[in-house]
């Protein structure tokens, strides 16, 4: 879960570093190594240690191994195990505290516990990170969440008249089912390598427009743990967006919609295209058609070119694509030729 400097994904992206809170102006030796969201969720990276050997070293010879390590191996065991040995308790604390910016800044911050019972603990808080590390080994959640930082101690406002979120990171979520309508190799929660095709090019799009269109330099990109990727955005003026400043940034950011809407908001108008939606056809460009359209087979049957013909907004055109597709037989590669062609033409129309 933790990468020394920079996060690497399956096919050899390295993104951006991890945020640093000196460059920002904020600390003087808080400089942070990359936090993964798997590391807020346990449970996946406890399993990866089923299939490491009883025998390996420990740092803390005080803390046992379990009996046996293997398919059968109990997952609190492998629990305990994570938090003893893996878990990079002084990075997290260090990334948090952001150098205390301010009086008891960490001490402000909300975190949230969830336990092997499901039981959700709220408004959890603490002086500092030796207190934080002897909750989590006391408790060992399944599940740690990372909320606002408030105005008092979240644990103690049930004695405050006054409790309120005064900045929290801008945190993007993308999600691998948000791309299951054109994704071919896996569904649901199922996730291969040919999927992170989706991601990696989804990070490149949105890192590119949040460092180049909004100025954010401290980007933290991480495994969600399950099946996605999410973006930690940790500038100081990042942290302190209102929500309506949040909302505009994601509304900037989202161009087309799913559901069964998703066809009204594309347009062909080429010139009326906005500079950001430019940068990103030029990330697209030279990888779209051999990852999406041929590994992905988005067009290889009418129930799958039907997704794809529905966001044109001409029936003629989709219907003269449809027929031929389906009275012939025509490559994945020549089939997106063909409409590239056809979008281009109506592109010159509506010009």
């Amino acid at each position: 879960m933790l990468a020394d400097s920079d996060t690497v994904f399956p096919d050899n992206t390295v993104l951006s570093q991890p945020p640093s809170p000196a460059a920002d102006g904020n600390a003087d030796d808080c400089d942070v190594d990359a936090e993964d969201d798997a590391l807020l969720s346990p449970r996946s990276r406890a399993r990866a240690l089923i299939s490491r050997d009883n025998t390996a070293a420990s740092s803390n010879p005080n803390v046992p191994l379990p009996m046996h390590i293997g398919e059968e191996a109990d997952f609190n065991s492998l629990l305990e195990l994570f938090y003893a040995r893996l878990f990079p308790f002084r990075e997290f604390y260090r990334w948090l505290c952001y150098g205390q910016i301010q009086k008891n800044y960490f001490q402000l911050r909300e975190l949230s516990f969830t336990l092997s019972n499901d039981a959700y603990l709220r408004f959890q808080s603490f002086k500092d990170g030796e207190d934080l590390k002897r909750r989590i080994l006391e408790l060992k959640p399944v599940k740690i969440d990372i909320g606002a930082v408030y105005n008092v101690k979240p644990s103690d406002k049930k004695h405050v008249a006054v409790f309120n979120p005064l900045e929290r990171e801008l945190v993007f979520d993308i999600d691998m089912t948000d791309y299951d309508p054109v994704r071919s190799c896996c569904t649901g929660a199922d996730i291969c390598l040919k999927c992170w095709d989706f991601m990696t090019l989804s990070i490149k799009i949105l890192d590119r427009a949040l460092q180049d269109d909004f100025g954010f330099k401290h980007r933290l990109w991480v495994y969600s743990g399950r099946r996605g990727v999410h973006c930690w955005v940790c500038d100081d003026r990042a942290r302190k967006l209102s929500p309506d400043a949040r909302r505009a940034i994601v509304n900037y950011l989202e161009i087309v919609k799913g559901g069964e809407e998703h066809a009204k908001r594309v347009s062909l108008n080429a010139k009326a295209m906005h500079p950001s939606l430019r940068k990103a056809v030029e990330i697209l460009t030279p990888v779209f058609t051999q990852r999406i359209i041929e590994n992905q087979d988005v067009l290889t049957s009418p129930e799958k070119w039907t997704k794809v013909l529905s966001m044109i907004p001409d029936d003629e055109s989709k219907k003269i694509l449809s027929e031929r597709w389906s009275s012939k037989t025509v490559s994945p590669k020549n089939k997106w030729e063909e409409l590239l062609g056809i979008t281009q033409s109506l592109s010159k129309k509506v010009r």
